[in-house]
Formats: C-alpha cells, structure tokens, sequence
C-alpha cells in the first residue's frame, strides 16, 4: 500500500491492485436442457400462439398521402412486440376541417390504402381490413374550446370549415390542426 502525502497530510492511501491479463479464450457451442429436476407435473405444456391487438396513431403531413413499409416500421418496432401476425386491420383515416369534403374524402381513402398496402409488404399471409373515414369535425369542436377561438365549437360544419377558410384564422389553428390528420391503425394479431 501506499500512502500520498501533501504538506505534512495524508492525502489518500492506494492499495494494491492486481490486474491479470489471461491470453487464454473459451468458445464453445450452448444448447437447452430440459430442467428434469424441477416441479414434477403431469400437464404436458404445449405452447399456443396468443391473440392481441394493437393500436397506434400514424400522422400524416397536409396533403399528403402515401406511405411505405420503412414509413411504418417505426410504429410498429415501438410496440415492443416478438414476431407476430396481422389476422386483420381496422383503419381510421381522419383529415383536419379545412378543405373541401371531397378532396378530404379522397385523401382519407389514398392514405388508408397506403397503409393498407405498407402493412401488406410487412408479411406474406393476406390481411383482411376495414376503412372507417372521418372528417375530424368532433376532434376540431373538442380541441377548439381551450382557444381563443371557443366560438367556433358552437358553429355548424359548415360554418367553422367556412371560417378556416381565412388564413390567419387557418394559421392561429394549425398546431391543433395539425394533430387532427392522422390515421388510427388498430390490429388483431397473432
């Protein structure tokens, strides 16, 4: 051991250490091996595949509508999830209330299907799915309350898609906007 001294003070006592290098190494192949001693029981455990679902948001920029595989499979590596199967998909598309129904329509739909389509690439076993499309009116009525636009949320569809037809208004709302275009992806797996 040794002892450091400063002015007269022990500053810090330093034991020995020992340190071995060994050039030795060790491969060698694992396998399993049946616990034989454990708890004794005559159920003979078969495992089973389990049924889950999963749901998850996927947003999507103003206008746009197309997704891929590689566009997903954040979402889906963020479930934590082993290997598993799509038995089928539920597709909720929502749009923001500016822009006309039917444009907002025909987004809706490309934006589904695409997502329909990048699931499709993920596995080989054909999914069965349903697309369900809404106009984002009741997430804009619940949302707008907590602005200084609250009056909006006592306006008919029409009338608060004719005041989002205002650009400043369209600007001061879209950061809540903005939350209201996505696509709600609910899976039963395998």
């Amino acid at each position: 051991n040794r002892i450091l001294i400063k002015d007269k003070k022990v500053c810090r006592t330093i034991g020995k250490t020992k340190v071995e290098l060994g050039k030795n190494s060790y491969q060698s192949k694992t396998a399993l091996v049946p616990d034989r001693t454990g708890v004794k029981t005559s159920i003979n455990y078969i495992p089973q595949p389990e049924k889950d679902v999963f749901e998850f948001k996927v947003p999507f920029e103003q206008s746009k509508s197309s997704y891929q595989k590689e566009d997903i499979q954040p979402f889906i590596d963020a479930l934590n999830a082993s290997h598993f199967i799509i038995d089928n998909l539920t597709i909720i598309s929502y749009t923001s209330l500016e822009g006309s129904d039917k444009s907002n329509m025909e987004l809706q739909q490309k934006r589904a299907e695409s997502i329909v389509n990048a699931m499709k690439a993920m596995q080989t076993k054909e999914i069965q799915y349903n697309i369900e499309l809404n106009d984002g009116y009741d997430l804009f009525v619940q949302d707008v309350k907590n602005t200084a636009y609250r009056d909006l949320a006592n306006k008919s569809k029409e009338e608060a898609k004719s005041a989002l037809s205002n650009s400043k208004t369209r600007r001061d709302l879209e950061s809540m906007l903005r939350n209201h275009r996505y696509t709600l992806i609910r899976m039963n797996v395998t």
